[in-house]
């Protein structure tokens, strides 16, 4: 029995029938051909399977996405790689197999689950996008004779995409995916903005070890275009420890057992205290250690040479403060539109901008690590928040945008005894 268009069948032609302008009702009989009959039995077990969960999802730059989804006791992770040289998808293999990956084909029950829940995302190649090129395609199935289309061609019709088991000791199994998508821009250029050296993105990929809830962050800093959109991630990283010097403040004064964290939440209850963020910056600078600043002040970061120390008694702290405060300058500079009353505008079109992105690498990595038991940044596999004062820190990514409604695997015990899903 073949299938006709409709539930997990559709989803093979999906994209065909948008590029070429047509519904399901202008070709009724789409279908595929029949497949070996051994074949066809261990691949309708393994889409019964993969039938009752979802895949996570996730979206990266450039209309990328990388997925990880289990069928049969086993992890299996996909990434996009249409848009990569052959080199580069050679080195993504290589660097996967040191963390227990290999290499898997795409099997037949892959693509029609990854049509199903990818939708859009899994996009038919350029060259077939054209309406009259997809036409022909759909066009066979009402020719006399149509047996179905193979689903081998179907699949190299879509853009290409890699996929890889995943061994059963390995990390990437349980990670956090964003960590993943963080891991492979770190340490694979062709993953990541031209502006990010190897050097720049090692000192980001740091981040994401200590604090992995910070990895989409770290990703989406990877992969911007601009450097000012780079330095916006970071700063959002610095954004979620505003309570930290306020807390441990409070924590101190008052020799609580408790977290700056929860020190913190305590006075926001009785005193509805908020904390200011131009304060607040500064007041995390002066809890970075004095080597760091040391070294930035001797830098080479354009906007630290101007920082006035004159007349301060301990200069270390005053260039903490100073830094501090330079770093709110250069945040507010480039969000705001020029502000035409400041007397020392920043020259920041000639910043050494990597110089600038490593000082901030180096200032998140020591405040997430030396006060790491003070964040209560707990890693855990079910969507849980740690909530402060004005920020909220999300150990797992929001699936809000996965809209995708999986089939249940009691569709299955509708169909009839005998049922060819490949014929």
């Amino acid at each position: 029995m073949a299938v006709e268009i409709g539930g997990l069948m559709a989803a093979a032609f999906t994209e065909l029938l948008s590029a070429g302008g047509a519904v399901s009702g202008d070709y009724k009989l789409l279908k595929t051909t029949q497949i070996s009959d051994d074949r066809r039995i261990d691949q309708y077990r393994r889409i019964k399977d993969l039938c009752g969960q979802r895949p996570e999802i996730i979206h990266l730059h450039n209309d990328g996405f990388i997925v990880r989804f289990k069928c049969e006791n086993d992890f299996y992770l996909i990434l996009k790689t249409e848009d990569l040289t052959e080199t580069e998808i050679r080195k993504t293999s290589d660097y996967l197999a040191t963390f227990g990956l290999s290499d898997h084909e795409m099997e037949e029950c892959f693509f029609l689950y990854l049509r199903l829940h990818l939708n859009k995302l899994f996009k038919v190649k350029k060259i077939r996008r054209d309406v009259d090129r997809a036409r022909d395609i759909l066009e066979v199935s009402v020719e006399p004779g149509y047996a179905g289309h193979d689903i081998y061609d179907l699949i190299t019709y879509h853009e290409n995409l890699n996929i890889y088991k995943i061994d059963q000791n390995s990390t990437f199994s349980t990670d956090e995916m964003w960590q993943i998508a963080s891991n492979i821009a770190c340490n694979l250029s062709g993953y990541r903005s031209v502006l990010i050296e190897e050097s720049t993105a090692q000192e980001m990929l740091s981040i994401s070890d200590i604090a992995p809830h910070l990895s989409e962050n770290v990703y989406t800093a990877l992969t911007s275009i601009h450097w000012k959109y780079t330095f916006f991630e970071l700063y959002k990283c610095l954004e979620a420890l505003f309570f930290l010097p306020w807390g441990m403040s409070t924590k101190n004064a008052f020799q609580l057992k408790l977290t700056a964290l929860e020190s913190h939440r305590a006075v926001m209850k009785i005193t509805s205290f908020r904390e200011k963020e131009a304060e607040s910056v500064v007041k995390l600078f002066e809890m970075l250690d004095d080597s760091i600043v040391a070294n930035a002040k001797a830098g080479t970061i354009i906007s630290f040479r101007s920082l006035a120390l004159d007349g301060a008694e301990d200069k270390l702290t005053a260039s903490k403060q100073s830094i501090g405060r330079r770093i709110y300058k250069i945040r507010n500079t480039l969000v705001h539109q020029e502000d035409y009353e400041d007397r020392d505008p920043l020259d920041l079109e000639n910043e050494n901008w990597s110089e600038l992105i490593k000082f901030l690498c180096e200032s998140i990595k020591y405040l997430y690590g030396n006060y790491r038991s003070d964040l209560d940044i707990r890693q855990t596999t079910t969507s849980t928040e740690v909530t402060g004062s004005s920020f909220t820190l999300a150990l797992i990514p929001s699936t809000s945008e996965q809209t995708f409604t999986p089939i249940s695997p009691d569709a299955f015990n509708d169909l009839p005894a005998r049922v060819d899903v490949w014929d």
